[in-house]
């Protein structure tokens, strides 16, 4: 699901992330960033990181509780999960870049980010970091992918053909001549990744629209 290596953080096409989690580390992302009213321990205020992560490891704080925490001298308004995975962040990136709903593109300008503030080094690390975390979260909260279950986004044929005549005029642009192999080969890579990312995107859109319960697996 993760794929990657110390020089591919990034494409070599257009200098966007194609090392970026997918599938379930994605979902499992998502769940533990998501907020939800009603849940024990929800409008809390901490005093930092490290007493809100002590009283979800006591059981007394639900994962998706929407709390206030004071981080760098500021209260900020976040959640349990969302401070979990700030955990990860190396030093010199912001919290407010996982503040948020993480779904792949979140997680991508995350990546992104961080190899334009920290470095390829630690960019990889928190590849790492981001995949054992959504792994872990996907399975507590039992999600998974299948076939029978999967939401297939209505743009999906569309964008699935568009991309398919965008592949087939790169291959005429190689055989005229006009570009070199390496070049369409980085320009095919670079058209999928897109498309992936926004076929991810439009699923995260409808799974918003649906009932918080359906979403929590």
């Amino acid at each position: 699901l993760l794929m990657m290596s110390s020089n591919n953080v990034l494409s070599p096409a257009n200098g966007r992330p194609i090392a970026v989690p997918t599938q379930d580390i994605v979902l499992g992302c998502y769940y533990m960033t998501k907020n939800r009213k009603g849940v024990k321990g929800g409008d809390k205020v901490f005093s930092d990181e490290k007493e809100v992560i002590a009283a979800y490891n006591a059981d007394e704080l639900d994962l998706q509780a929407m709390i206030m925490v004071r981080i760098d001298k500021v209260i900020t308004e976040t959640t349990t999960g969302r401070i979990l995975l700030g955990e990860v962040l190396p030093t010199g990136l912001p919290f407010e870049l996982v503040n948020r709903l993480m779904d792949k593109k979140s997680l991508s300008e995350l990546i992104f980010q961080a190899f334009l503030q920290v470095g390829r080094e630690k960019t990889v690390t928190l590849l790492d970091d981001v995949k054992r975390l959504g792994f872990k979260y996907a399975t507590e909260a039992g999600l998974t992918i299948s076939i029978d279950q999967m939401r297939i986004p209505k743009t999906k044929v569309k964008l699935v053909e568009k991309t398919n005549d965008e592949v087939l005029r790169v291959h005429k642009q190689y055989r005229d001549g006009l570009i070199t192999n390496g070049e369409r080969y980085n320009k095919v890579i670079d058209i999928w990744a897109h498309v992936t990312e926004k076929v991810s995107e439009e699923m995260f859109k409808e799974l918003e629209t649906e009932d918080e319960s359906t979403v929590n697996g």
